[in-house]
């Protein structure tokens, strides 16, 4: 991968354990706060408090911090409603594409805190 090259570490996350990857709870990943700059959620927003990953990608992302979604369109309701989610949830989205059969949603922790209250479904 091309990344490797270039990034200081990679480090994944998932429920379930595969080969170089850390099984988790990915609503509580053992990172420091503001200690990374880029989340990325590929197809992983499968659990019933899929809203508690994203807040912990809100607290692991530094200000300005990218967070990229990809998900089967399919699977997508509502999406104003998903987007809004989202900024309530403290982050900007800055595009929304579909290619081919996925929707991916690229979007910035911006300094919000996010609301006790949202939680999202698709």
């Amino acid at each position: 991968m091309v990344l490797r090259g270039i990034c200081k570490r990679i480090l994944e996350w998932a429920l379930r354990y595969a080969a170089d990857v850390i099984a988790c709870n990915m609503a509580h990943v053992s990172l420091d706060d503001a200690s990374l700059d880029v989340a990325v959620f590929s197809l992983s927003l499968m659990g019933s408090n899929f809203t508690d990953y994203l807040r912990e990608a809100h607290r692991t992302l530094k200000l300005d911090g990218h967070l990229h979604i990809i998900e089967a369109t399919s699977r997508s309701k509502d999406r104003a409603r998903f987007l809004t989610g989202l900024k309530a949830l403290g982050f900007a989205v800055l595009d929304v594409r579909d290619v081919w059969q996925f929707t991916h949603i690229h979007a910035l922790k911006t300094e919000y805190q996010p609301h006790k209250d949202v939680h999202l479904t698709f």
